[in-house]
């Protein structure tokens, strides 16, 4: 596993990690808009500064229907969310 702080990952940086294979973990994420945009760009872990955020995140993720994820995403690589 290889762990980076959220200010570090560029979009490079993340193809690169996923191109040697481990997985990517991001430290100390405080906000659920930051946590959907990583998760969005496929960072496969991440450390929130609190379990409830962590957890209300996931929910609302599980209630998405298999298209909305792929919309959300598509959103991010258009430039579409800050």
């Amino acid at each position: 596993m290889l762990s980076v702080r959220t200010d570090w990952l560029s979009d490079e940086a993340l193809r690169a990690a996923h191109r040697r294979g481990p997985e990517l973990q991001v430290g100390m994420v405080n906000d659920a808009g930051q946590i959907a945009r990583l998760i969005k760009r496929g960072v496969d872990n991440f450390l929130p500064s609190g379990l409830d955020l962590a957890s209300h995140v996931r929910d609302v993720r599980a209630g998405l229907t298999v298209t909305e994820p792929i919309l959300l995403t598509s959103r991010l690589l258009l430039g579409l969310e800050p």
